[in-house]
């Protein structure tokens, strides 16, 4: 099991909640690293939570990655599976309708992971398949070495924006952020580099604002800062900056002296297609928190935002904007986290309920007499610390849903998202 090692811990600015990685196992730990919770089943890259309170874990049956999503609770329990014959990859996100939106492929087309699938939740039945050859240009030179001839987008984040009904695309290959109507498909702006674009796409480019903004190179979780900052005449992104090459032709363009990978927050006005750089937090600290591959960026309810590079080892840290950036926290040895920040404490009383989890498709067992296939660890906490059923909204616990009734584990009870990232 994946250990976790925290370097660096500040509680005055610490926002509170467990961290949830997306390792193969999907170890769940506090702040202090002790892990709370991991699977025994090893899954895909996709581990998010939905607007219902449970998860969703990808995996491969059929010898594609991710070709089956299933929608479980932590105890394994499985509430819908969704078989996906081309394999889900970096990313799922929940629309406002609950279909699911989710990056793919066209397993017999010659590209890979360029397609974007909208999945009817109540039967599973693809409802939407896009092609982003069609809008975007595969012709285009893409990251310049690292990835296969045919990964010419390498699609590996998506949100859905509200304010305009719009979704947000982020490509590696392409080092471009991408904003498109849904399910128009008509592009609204591109964020990136402006190298080596036609000029069908020339309109679409957003002109920089100020001297200190720098490209994003093959980035990771492009997604919206927040839906209140700073308001509807602008649109706030967040995003992981590999900075990986800074070129699309030469590999050597940036000394290894040079490398950096960091946070970043920018801001869009689509009415005058511009964009400045808010601030970001990494490039200072160089060549050490160089990260090739992965990471992410999320803002936590009290401002903060969680960074993680994804380098060797894994380092996350906890960041705020004041005057500076400041780190707060870091823990070594891990890849991708979203917080939950709200927790209640419950007593083992609650624990009434008969569980089951998943033992292959179409199977199930009963864990109150075999080995689960999702194991339960965590610290038990004293007497003192637990919350009384009646002082929880429904005021028993039978009438609680079933994340509130674990034993001694720190459980959130507030809608997140999260993210996966590669």
């Amino acid at each position: 099991m994946q250990s976790f090692t925290v370097d660096k811990l500040d509680l005055s600015q610490y926002s509170p909640g467990l961290n949830f990685t997306s390792l193969d196992r999907k170890p769940v730990f506090d702040m202090d690293g002790n892990v709370r919770w991991y699977s025994s089943q090893k899954s895909f890259e996709v581990f998010t939570r939905l607007k219902n309170g449970r998860y969703l874990f990808t995996y491969s049956v059929a010898g594609v990655e991710g070709d089956v999503m299933m929608e479980q609770d932590l105890l394994g329990k499985i509430y819908a599976i969704y078989n996906v014959a081309d394999g889900v990859h970096h990313d799922v996100y929940e629309l406002p309708t609950g279909n699911l939106l989710v990056t793919s492929s066209d397993l017999k087309s010659n590209t890979n992971e360029d397609y974007i699938l909208e999945l009817d939740r109540t039967n599973g039945h693809i409802v939407r398949s896009i092609d982003l050859k069609n809008t975007l240009d595969p012709g285009r030179p893409h990251q310049v070495t690292g990835l296969a001839t045919n990964d010419w987008l390498h699609l590996n984040s998506i949100v859905y924006d509200t304010a305009d009904h719009s979704i947000i695309i982020s490509s590696k290959a392409q080092s471009a952020v991408v904003k498109l109507t849904y399910p128009g498909m008509q592009i609204k702006w591109i964020l990136g580099p402006h190298d080596n674009w036609s000029q069908k796409y020339q309109p679409y480019l957003l002109t920089p604002v100020g001297a200190n903004l720098k490209w994003p190179w093959s980035q990771h979780h492009a997604t919206l800062y927040a839906p209140d900052v700073p308001g509807a005449a602008s649109t706030d992104i967040l995003l992981f900056d590999n900075a990986l090459f800074r070129s699309f032709d030469n590999p050597d363009a940036v000394s290894s002296s040079d490398q950096y990978s960091r946070v970043v927050h920018y801001r869009i006005n689509a009415a005058s297609m511009t964009i400045e750089q808010v601030w970001e937090y990494g490039q200072a600290l160089g060549p050490a928190l160089f990260s090739p591959t992965g990471g992410s960026a999320y803002r936590l309810s009290n401002g903060d935002v969680l960074g993680t590079w994804g380098i060797f080892p894994w380092i996350p840290r906890e960041i705020y904007r004041s005057a500076v950036i400041a780190i707060i926290w870091w823990i070594a040895k891990y890849w991708s986290s979203i917080r939950s920040e709200t927790h209640w404490y419950l007593k083992s009383a609650c624990l009434r309920r008969r569980f089951i989890a998943p033992c292959g498709l179409g199977c199930m067992k009963d864990i109150r007499n075999k080995t689960p296939t999702f194991r339960r660890l965590w610290t038990i906490l004293p007497d003192t610390t637990w919350s009384t059923a009646a002082s929880l909204p429904g005021g028993t616990c039978s009438a609680l849903p079933l994340l509130r009734c674990w034993h001694g584990l720190k459980v959130s009870i507030n809608s997140f998202s999260q993210r996966s990232s590669k």
